[in-house]
């Protein structure tokens, strides 16, 4: 289930990703696909912008990716 979050000031998106999900990677493309017209904003998002944010899986479920230098 989806909530909806209002920024505050000076907020960006992917520190609350980091607030909310325990991280940002994968997470801010997930809810800009979400919102549109919000990758639009600046990156510093204007107080009391409304952001609706899916249920995702937080980050610490999510294994950890093997690369090849590993």
């Amino acid at each position: 289930m989806s909530r909806i979050y209002t920024t505050h000031q000076g907020e960006a998106l992917d520190v609350i990703c980091r607030k909310i999900y325990g991280g940002e990677s994968g997470y801010v493309e997930q809810v800009l696909e979400a919102n549109p017209g919000l990758a639009a904003l600046l990156h510093r998002l204007p107080t009391g912008t409304k952001i609706k944010l899916p249920a995702l899986t937080r980050a610490e479920s999510i294994p950890a990716i093997i690369t090849l230098w590993d």
